[in-house]
């Protein structure tokens, strides 16, 4: 299956909830996993955004999805995590769970992206209607996030089109169960050249 994508997100939901969301695709495109979990008590945007990067690891690894470029919009998270930076604060305890966490997987890249590429995630983080459950489809992916992923691929074309230089695969092979995608997409996740 190669190195799967996951973008996470996390935020504010009405008036101190919070939410994270998180969603996973192959290589092609197709989306392979999606979650949404909310809650009460909204701690800060940079905490929701770790608890929501720890979430989607955690459902990667039930899924035994073991190769992941993980990505985020959140620059100073995607900086601590790449570079194993462990603050003494209560961030310090998710970060430590994410690290220990990633051990357990063969690949894990962490990248940041602007919010535009990472609006899938985004809006799963502010899911309507809201629950104070975790959901997570793998099979049967609701319509309104398959469209909104087909959205982000579509104006991902657009762009690359009218830039013209074309686009450079992110994503290479890697040794993992492979495991059947629930819903196809267009094409492939890529970054520019």
């Amino acid at each position: 299956m190669g190195v799967l994508k996951l973008n996470f997100d996390g935020g504010k939901v009405e008036e101190d909830g919070w939410g994270w969301g998180f969603v996973v695709r192959s290589s092609n495109g197709d989306i392979c996993l999606v979650g949404v979990q909310q809650g009460s008590n909204f701690f800060g945007p940079i905490l929701e955004k770790a608890k929501a990067c720890l979430c989607g690891l955690r459902a990667a690894r039930e899924q035994r999805y073991l190769c992941l470029a993980v990505e985020g919009d959140c620059l100073p998270l995607i900086q601590k995590l790449k570079n194993r930076l462990i603050d003494d604060n209560v961030l310090e305890f998710i970060i430590r769970d994410i690290l220990a966490l990633v051990e357990c997987f063969e690949f894990v890249s962490f990248l940041f992206v602007k919010r535009g590429g990472n609006r899938v995630a985004h809006n799963l983080a502010h899911w309507q209607p809201i629950s104070h459950e975790r959901r997570v489809w793998v099979d049967d992916v609701p319509e309104r996030i398959v469209s909104r992923a087909s959205d982000d691929i579509s104006l991902v074309m657009l762009a690359s089109a009218m830039k013209g230089t074309g686009f450079r695969q992110l994503l290479r092979p890697c040794d993992s169960d492979s495991r059947k995608p629930a819903t196809r997409l267009a094409f492939a996740p890529l970054l520019w050249s």
